[in-house]
């Protein structure tokens, strides 16, 4: 009887490596996603095409002639520079004494994200320290600092003095991937120096802030509060999973 069994093995040997072939074959070819109908406005009729430094700092395509008026109008006032008092610009003196910057711009630059100081000693764009010791307010914010209020004011008119400078120190921390790559991140850690009113309260907290991207600021002022009150669902009682409150800011004038 002639010995069949070599030339099974090769058979069984040359399927196996046609099959390996066929799914490294099906595994390299890639897979083609479609964009979601409407994908492309990611902010529906208000999407700006603009990838420029200025894609924050565009009116919403469409508005009327008034409308784009008013915006341009309160965009210059966004921008302008305010003066001390008294001055020839009356629209916009008033500086000071105490401020953290000239502008709105100043802080929300071309309406992007401020940034903190990258080394002690630089001047940063939109950042400041928040000031507050323990304990609220009769509006439940958080208790300001006796002296300096609940925020320190870096910079001041021309004869004063301003209320403090900011200190910055980095320390490189390192920091471990999914992946196991090591990445350096750098902590920071602030302190205020060259207090100019008195020192400041012993149990005195500090939070540091970077200033928001301004986005969609009139598309949220032109919803009406009524439409916010119905839309609230405190309880859930939809069953959507989402338990939106309208946000109430304090009435200082019914102290409510």
């Amino acid at each position: 009887m002639r010995n069949l069994l070599p030339g099974k093995l090769f058979a069984c040997v040359l399927f196996l490596l046609l099959v390996a072939t066929g799914c490294r074959a099906a595994a390299a070819r890639p897979v083609v996603l479609a964009p979601e109908p409407g994908e492309e406005l990611s902010g529906g009729q208000a999407t700006v095409f603009d990838t420029s430094p200025n894609a924050f700092s565009l009116p919403v395509p469409g508005l009327e002639r008034e409308q784009r008026l008013l915006f341009f109008v309160g965009n210059s006032f966004f921008n302008q520079n305010w003066v001390t008092a008294p001055a020839s610009t009356t629209a916009r003196d008033g500086l000071g004494p105490l401020f953290n910057a000239h502008s709105c711009a100043g802080c929300h630059f071309k309406d992007g994200r401020g940034r903190p100081p990258a080394a002690d000693g630089e001047l940063s764009t939109g950042f400041l320290l928040r000031l507050s010791v323990p304990g609220t307010t009769v509006s439940g914010a958080p208790q300001p600092e006796p002296v300096y209020g609940g925020q320190l004011q870096d910079q001041a008119i021309m004869g004063l003095a301003a209320e403090g400078a900011i200190s910055v120190a980095y320390e490189d921390v390192p920091f471990t991937l999914g992946d196991g790559t090591v990445i350096i991140l750098r902590r920071p850690a602030y302190a205020i120096k060259d207090l100019a009113y008195g020192d400041m309260a012993a149990e005195t907290m500090v939070s540091p802030r970077v200033a928001n991207q301004m986005l969609g600021m009139g598309l949220l002022e032109a919803v009406p509060e009524e439409g916010i009150v119905a839309a609230a669902d405190p309880d859930d009682r939809d069953g959507d999973g989402i338990s939106g409150r309208a946000n109430y800011v304090w009435d200082s004038l019914n102290e409510r």
